[in-house]
């Protein structure tokens, strides 16, 4: 451009003196021609200066014209009357409006007006017009008046050169360069420039994003110093230098943390390339880069639950394998505590109407665990009435939770199928997930098919040694648990008393009034013998109507616990309603010694034994049902 103008001021310097020395010799001739004198000299020397400026303005490429202070035409060069498409002889005294479309004309008579009147030049104006062909070009156009021998403005030169195709190109760098940067930015990648100083070059909006900078914040910034974390900065910016060096190729692809202005980590997918001179020597690196943060975060995620998942899994295996509800509550607060992350939690179990509290985390004090009453409320209580899961960032959102500590901020309580809730608490609010509790409801799940059938179990085992009219135990309990009992009265030496007791008349009563007064009669006289005795004490209902019961470390006393049966007996005929006459007992009893080498089959004999010399003795010997 500082080539372009100097031509061009060049120029007009020389067709303005031109101009201003042939105007003398016009003078001069038109001066001479008044006096009458002859001036061969004066002609030749005006003749000689106006074929130079022709031949000058015929060979500048561009539209020169010159004016008079009146704005008239004076002369022009070629290409400034195809231009306007008027022959040059005919340009001498018009003006801009006869030359050009109304708007243009007066634009141009404006600026030679200011140059005339202020006597100084415009130089280098750019501006649109419109050629004879109707098509828009662009214009340099550059005014200079010239001026008399009294200093006087006397006209003015104007050159104006077509730069439409430098206007072109130059929009067309700068298309290519709006479109270079479009789709820098529309990529959904960062895309950065580093030179062999380390210092960033080039940043696009996408890595201005990912980072938190304004672009001006990048430019002529170290690299490394900026953005790579310190622990890594010195291998990192190592292998850049061998890069620079040419020691080692770029590397198709890694992954590496940046910093944020914040002073976040975010972790960054890198492609990268070297940068060369024509002659092949490397000058930088282009670096484009995927922000995957949230996709690694979210990998490891589903690595920490997999794992999870994985250990409930193993924790599931060892609560199906666990034969007492104890041992269930206890795996189960370990895995939610150790797995889980839950650090205070608790389980509870429903009893009657109450949740008590049968397991907690080794963070929850005994005194931050209670029971709960299900008709007075409570968090608890919803839950297990609901059924449903609540998880809550603040106790706001639950108002029916009654922390046992003021320092509770968040939580999790989830019921245990319809036998208890489990409840997780956390000092921080929002400290759990739906993830936590998916992850908590996969855990009870099994927590709660495990006692299920531990309930399941232990209900056929009280039924398989149970009797099912009177409750009591029956005989194959007695069969199943009598040697262990032997081998513990012997371990402390102490004595096993038995009691064969057999309902007097049954028979008779089944007879008169129906078995299902006999059922009756039988499930008073179980209950009977249960209240007459020590909860360590054994009632069996032995076969039909007669009842064994078992009495541990018993000798002596023996006598008074018959006799207790007796009077209770007595009693309860005062009430009685089922039959027309009084129940009596008939009581055969006998004593196992540790020393003893009778076995229990005769032990149980003299009982038998005794009962019937009993039953005799009331005479109801033949009455046995």
């Amino acid at each position: 451009m500082r080539k372009e103008n100097k031509t061009k001021e060049q120029l007009i310097r020389e067709l303005t003196e031109l101009r201003q020395q042939v105007d003398k010799l016009k003078k001069a001739e038109a001066e001479r021609l008044s006096a009458g004198q002859a001036g061969k000299r004066v002609e030749e020397e005006l003749k000689q200066k106006t074929e130079q400026q022709e031949v000058l303005l015929s060979s500048i490429p561009a539209f020169i014209y010159f004016k008079d202070s009146t704005l008239k035409l004076i002369s022009a060069n070629k290409a400034f009357a195809e231009m306007v498409q008027t022959p040059i002889d005919q340009l001498p005294g018009k003006d801009a409006y006869d030359l050009f479309p109304k708007e243009e004309a007066e634009k141009f008579h404006s600026d030679d007006k200011k140059v005339m009147e202020s006597g100084k030049p415009m130089m280098n104006i750019e501006e649109e017009f419109t050629d004879a062909e109707g098509k828009t070009r662009w214009a340099s156009t550059s005014k200079v008046p010239y001026f008399d021998e009294k200093g006087q403005v006397a006209g003015m030169v104007g050159i104006t050169i077509d730069i439409t195709n430098r206007k072109r190109a130059e929009e067309g760098i700068k298309r290519q360069k709006e479109r270079a940067e479009e789709y820098l930015n529309i990529t959904g990648i960062m895309l950065a420039t580093v030179n062999a100083d380390e210092n960033i070059t080039l940043m696009n909006k996408k890595g201005c994003q990912i980072l938190g900078y304004e672009e001006s914040e990048f430019i002529g910034k170290n690299w490394f110093d900026l953005l790579v974390p310190r622990e890594i900065r010195a291998e990192v910016r190592g292998v850049f230098r061998k890069l620079m060096a040419g020691d080692i190729k770029p590397v198709e692809y890694y992954e590496n943390p940046l910093l944020t202005k914040d002073g976040e980590e975010r972790i960054i997918a890198f492609h990268n390339t070297v940068i060369r001179e024509p002659n092949g020597q490397i000058i930088g690196a282009l670096f484009s880069g995927e922000d995957i943060t949230e996709r690694k975060r979210a990998e490891e995620a589903l690595r920490k639950s997999r794992r999870k998942i994985e250990s409930l899994h193993e924790i599931a295996c060892q609560v199906d394998a666990c034969e007492t509800e104890d041992d269930i509550y206890r795996l189960t607060v370990k895995a939610a505590e150790e797995i889980l992350d839950f650090s205070m939690c608790t389980l509870d179990i429903v009893e009657g109407n109450k949740l008590v509290v049968r397991a907690t985390s080794s963070k929850v004090s005994p005194d931050a665990s209670r029971e709960n009453d299900l008709d007075e409320g409570g968090l608890a209580a919803k839950t297990y009435r609901t059924g449903e899961t609540y998880i809550f960032g603040s106790l706001d959102e639950v108002p029916e939770a009654t922390p046992t500590r003021g320092d509770f901020k968040s939580g999790i309580s989830t019921p245990i199928g319809d036998i208890g809730v489990f409840q997780v608490a956390a000092t921080e609010p929002h400290a759990f997930t739906q993830d936590d509790a998916r992850l908590l409801e996969l855990l009870l799940s099994h927590t709660t098919e495990v006692l299920k059938r531990i309930h399941l179990q232990n209900e056929l085992k009280e039924q398989t040694i149970h009797d099912p009219l009177t409750g009591v135990y029956n005989r194959r309990y007695f069969t199943q648990t009598i040697e262990s009992e032997l081998e513990r009265s012997k371990r402390y030496g102490h004595p096993i008393s038995f009691l064969m007791v057999d309902v007097n008349r049954f028979k008779e009563m089944n007879d008169r009034f129906g078995h299902q007064v006999g059922d009756r009669v039988l499930q008073q006289v179980a209950t009977l013998l249960q209240e007459q005795v020590r909860k360590v004490d054994t009632v069996i209902r032995y076969g039909g109507d007669e009842f064994l019961i078992v009495l541990p470390e018993t000798n002596s006393a023996i006598e008074t616990i018959v006799q207790r049966i007796h009077n209770a007996v007595a009693e309860w005929n005062k009430e009685n309603l089922l039959t027309e006459f009084p129940i009596t007992l008939a009581i055969g009893k006998s004593c196992w010694h540790p020393e003893s080498a009778e076995t229990i089959e005769t032990i149980l004999h003299k009982a038998d034994q005794q009962m019937y010399e009993d039953k005799k003795r009331h005479g109801t010997g033949n009455q046995s049902g």
